[in-house]
């Protein structure tokens, strides 16, 4: 039979039944307080002792993490630290609210959640800041731009005042004129912003906003300063004026940062909390134990006495209990307690009792514990490094589809709510999601949402891509579960599906710009051609359009043709021309001009014809010399001057006999031909009229006056205009003129008809009131006249048309309702008011429907001083493209300053320097190794 403590009392209390029946009742008292004061121990004390340990590493974790915050490097990295610290967050209030709540007073456990409370609190406010200043990054890349912007447009503005300096010459410049020194000092302007944006220390970014203001109020104040130059320093000023805020801003914001990560002070407060709980626990737990011994010593006195009285079988008794209870329970607490700091001592107390049994049962608790601990926690770090190296979003639903796992890239790829993600959600709650968001389209929502429940149920494999309402596309993969259930992965492939689109653009492009070349030099009325000059002066044929095909046998290109086809092509060359032809093809050899020449070849039918070759060189590539031509039909052309020249004859002998004065004037006045009639009207012989110098007319004064010169020179059409001449015997004549480009440069061919009987005074007004009207009416630039209360007067037709309204709608317009933006407005009338003139003004106007027009706008005197003339040139298209190329380029220097820094920049600011004083007339001042 097995000796058990219980066993050795009951023999005790049957020996001692009759001799002391009130020690026995007392023993087996004793003995059940020490029996239930050990399952204390062991069954409340030593579990929430555990719970502290866990309490205590998670609040460590917590501290970790968030110390970690401060130094994320990326929006993702943030958000995958503060989904973690949510998680820790959480374990933690489990575990404290797991706690015993006898060991444990409830007002520790409230102040421990009150502490968590605090410190969620405290890491949420710098996660906020943390966000703000991602935001904060995004508006100084913004400033950058705004500073490489202002740049520019000071470069801009002195390079153009210098190109109009350079128009005046060095003489008539002024002493103020933009130099290098200016150009330097107006760039400083934008160096001051950005040194402001470059300075940590925001008394200096103060300074610098100053010295930003007084440097550009001194330029301004400066009367000399050009306009345009003002200009641009007023939108310089204008635009780089928030810089200075937004850097102050800035280094607040590092500030609130700094101080909000000192203030996860409570972060230390709730781990010395924790352990001070911990502490309290532990010392809970030995108080368990010191009752249970306090319990067997007190006992053993009475025992003691009990035995004394009741003969030797008590002391026996008690002795023997003492020996094998409270020695042995004295093992089991050191054990414990050891335990309990962390230590695994053998645990050995010896015997076959209920205590021995006690020892190892904890024994077995005890590794029990470490083993599932160790589980659970390889467990989660398993599933949290494969989670957070995941860069798409993962979801996982069990058999009866409700989610067991998931992580943050699921919840921002479709865009869930946060609160959506939760232990047992059930799927069909996120597609009910999807369908009130039209993510499946249009349709009815039960339908879409039982047909997404069905094939979920059916858990098989799929993969598929789609396009979301916002615009983006989203790759979706699903994998089965075994036993049920199924993993799905969720990708953003936006980026890919755009590169994809915008390749297939790209190459739709090419093949249209192919195909139109192509059908452009198939269309051409002319043959087009790409050689290349051998060493012996002959040309080597690259490519040949379709046309060349009926006149030399062969087209294509280099891969199309046969390896020489240079015989081909001069053996078609007539042979009194081919000499030439040669000739012209060994000097432009050697001096790479371009080449003009006309031939005659026989085509394939054995046909004369005659061609005209025109071809200009240019250096490929490879660096090899290429000829680009064309060679174009001009036999009728030929045929028909020969005609020409055969119907000469016919026609002189018309004009001998018309009427009407004829004859053909040369750009210098002189007359090369004049019919009977002309000489007739003029009171002089063919001979005499044609005798006369250039520029007077039969009585040798000068008919320059009268503007002819110079209207025959530019080439102008002159249809029956009514001009004054002299005739031979001094008396005037009234004629009507009529001057056609002959064909010739300068020639013109002349109709004289005498309406002398005409009024000259009255004739002159009315076509010069008729002239001036229908320049106004068909001019594509708007004209106006305004009063100098705002008030127009007259507007053609463009300018109505321009503004989208009718004439007599814009007649009862003011000029101050057709400007967009009031400072524009404001600063043309204030210039008007100072005497200032309008040339060219870059403005921006406003249409009926409220579109913006970009014009250049000119108001100039009237010749009383009553209004004005207004001059409206719309250059809206013009703007957009240079607004297109402006982006370009800018994005091009900041890819370059990027790329080579500050010193490159001083570098092309010397070339544009050096370019300055090249064009104001003035040596360069810097040199520049290449």
């Amino acid at each position: 039979m097995r000796t058990t403590v219980s066993n050795s009392l009951r023999i005790s209390m049957v020996g001692m039944l009759v001799l002391i029946l009130v020690s026995s009742g007392l023993s087996a008292l004793s003995f059940q307080q020490m029996a239930s004061r050990v399952t204390v121990v062991t069954h409340d004390v030593l579990p929430t002792f555990k719970q502290a340990d866990i309490i205590k590493d998670l609040a460590r974790d917590i501290d970790r993490i968030a110390h970690r915050i401060p130094n994320t490097a990326s929006a993702f990295e943030l958000e995958a630290l503060m989904f973690r610290i949510g998680a820790l967050t959480a374990e933690l209030h489990a575990a404290i609210d797991a706690l015993d709540g006898v060991l444990v007073e409830p007002t520790e456990k409230e102040a421990a959640r009150h502490d968590l409370t605090l410190v969620k609190t405290a890491i949420d406010h710098l996660h906020g800041l943390m966000v703000a200043r991602e935001a904060q990054r995004a508006t100084m890349r913004l400033a950058m731009s705004a500073l490489d912007d202002a740049r520019a447009r000071l470069r801009r503005a002195v390079m153009a005042e210098a190109g109009r300096q350079s128009l005046v010459g060095p003489a008539a410049r002024p002493p103020d004129a933009p130099g290098q020194s200016r150009l330097i000092a107006l760039l400083h302007v934008a160096d001051l912003a950005e040194m402001a944006l470059l300075d940590p220390n925001p008394t200096r970014v103060v300074l610098h906003r100053r010295q930003f203001d007084r440097t550009v109020n001194q330029f301004l104040a400066n009367p000399g300063l050009p306009h345009a130059i003002g200009t641009a320093l007023r939108t310089t000023h204008a635009r780089l004026g928030p810089v200075f805020e937004m850097r102050l801003d800035a280094l607040r914001l590092d500030l609130r940062i700094r101080v909000a990560v000192e203030r996860l002070v409570a972060l230390d407060r709730l781990i010395i909390h924790v352990n001070a709980l911990t502490d309290r626990i532990g010392d809970h737990t030995r108080e368990a134990i010191d009752r249970v011994e306090r319990t067997a010593m007190t006992r053993s006195p009475v025992l003691l006495i009990a035995a004394l009285l009741s003969i030797l079988l008590a002391v026996i008794a008690l002795g023997y209990v003492n020996s094998r209870v409270v020695g042995r329970m004295r093992r089991v607490r050191k054990v414990m307690q050891d335990h309990v700091r962390g230590n695994r001592p053998p645990l050995d107390v010896g015997g076959g009792d209920e205590i021995a049994d006690m020892a190892r049962s904890f024994r077995h608790f005890v590794e029990a514990v470490d083993e599932q601990t160790g589980k659970v926690q390889r467990q989660r770090d398993l599933i949290k490094a494969v989670l957070d190296s995941m860069t798409v979003g993962v979801a996982a639903f069990d058999k009866d589809l409700r989610l067991i796992a998931w992580n943050q890239q699921y919840l921002d790829i479709r865009d869930y709510p946060a609160d959506l993600a939760r232990d047992g959600t059930p799927y069909a709650a996120f597609m009910a999601h999807d369908v009130a968001r039209r993510e499946f389209g249009d349709g009815d929502p039960a339908v879409i949402l039982e047909s997404k429940l069905a094939e979920a149920r059916r858990f098989a494999p799929h993969a598929s891509e789609r396009r979301r309402p916002d615009g983006t596309y989203i790759e979706i993969r699903r994998g089965a579960i075994a036993g049920g259930g199924f993993v799905s992965l969720f990708a953003d492939i936006t980026a890919r599906k755009r590169t994809e689109e915008a390749l297939t653009r790209a190459l739709e492009d090419n093949q249209r710009q192919t195909d139109r070349f192509r059908n452009l030099t198939a269309n051409l009325p002319a043959m087009v051609v790409q050689f290349e000059m051998r060493d012996d002066g002959r040309p080597h044929v690259l490519y040949a359009s379709p046309d060349m095909l009926a006149v030399f046998g062969f087209s294509g290109d280099s891969q199309e043709l046969e390896d020489d086809r240079t015989r081909p092509l001069l053996d078609r060359v007539h042979a009194e021309d081919l000499p030439a032809l040669e000739d012209a093809f060994r000097a432009r050899l050697a001096s790479r001009e371009d080449l003009h020449q006309t031939f005659r070849v026989h085509d394939a039918d054995g046909r004369v014809r005659w061609l005209e070759a025109a071809a200009r060189a240019y250096r490929s590539p490879e660096g090899r010399w290429l000829w680009d031509g064309m060679l174009l039909d001009v036999t009728q052309r030929t045929l028909a001057e020969d005609a020409l020249r055969r119907t000469e004859e016919t026609l002189r002998a018309i004009l001998d006999s018309s009427p009407v004065g004829a004859g053909i004037v040369q750009s210098d006045g002189r007359l090369s031909f004049a019919n009977p009639a002309m000489a007739s009207l003029l009171g002089l012989s063919p001979a005499d009229l044609m005798a006369l110098p250039a520029g007077t007319d039969n009585t040798g004064d000068t008919v320059d006056d009268q503007g002819l010169l110079e209207r025959l020179r530019s080439g102008e059409v002159i249809l029956e205009e009514e001009i004054t001449i002299q005739r031979g015997d001094g008396t005037p004549a009234h004629v009507l003129l009529t001057l056609i480009p002959a064909g010739e440069w300068g020639s013109h061919f002349g109709w004289v008809y005498d309406i002398t009987e005409r009024k000259a005074a009255e004739q002159v007004v009315r076509a010069q009131e008729e002239r001036l009207r229908a320049i106004l009416e068909t001019s594509p630039v708007g004209a106006t006249v305004v009063t100098r209360d705002g008030q127009f007067l007259f507007a053609n037709g463009a300018a109505a048309a321009m503004l989208g309204l009718s004439r007599e709608a814009m007649l009862n317009t003011t000029a101050r309702d057709i400007y967009m933006r009031p400072a524009d407005r404001d600063a043309i009338v204030e210039r008007l008011v100072n005497g200032q003139p309008i040339h060219d003004e870059d403005v921006v106007l406003k249409r009926r429907d409220g579109r913006p027009i970009n014009a250049l706008l000119t108001l100039v005197p009237t010749p009383e001083g009553e209004g004005f003339f207004g001059w409206i040139y719309d250059i809206t298209e013009r703007k957009m493209a240079e607004d297109a190329v402006k982006a370009k380029m800018e994005e091009l220097e900041q890819f370059s300053r990027i790329a080579v820094g500050r010193e490159l920049r001083m570098i092309g600011l010397k070339r544009e320097i050096n370019a300055l004083r090249t064009r104001l007339g003035e040596g360069p001042p810097y040199e520049i190794a290449e």
